[in-house]
């Protein structure tokens, strides 16, 4: 585990909760400025904007959600939690 980045200064789970939110909510938007590109410019113009979108999405999961996740493990959603990854199906399919 990391050193945690000033998120132990966050002690109410009230807080954590709306730090949680806000911060999924901008990586949403994020993604979504992604698919706006590539619904509207060209394949290089699309490929370079998510090269540059793509660290600022990995950065909040890597420097405030996991941390906030690790003080809060409540707030971890469960397709997130270690040791989750796509599950079998009776008939050998990942669902």
């Amino acid at each position: 585990m990391g050193k945690q980045r000033g998120l132990e200064m966050i002690k109410s789970a009230e807080t954590a909760t709306r730090v949680d939110k806000l911060v999924r909510e901008a990586a949403k938007n994020l993604i979504r400025s992604v698919q706006a590109v590539n619904e509207t410019e060209d394949e290089e113009v699309f490929k370079a904007y998510r090269r540059s979108v793509a660290p600022l999405v990995a950065g909040l999961y890597e420097y405030i959600l996991h941390d906030l996740w690790v003080a809060f493990p409540d707030l971890e959603p469960d397709d997130m939690r270690r040791g989750s990854g796509p599950k079998e199906s009776p008939t050998g399919e990942a669902t």
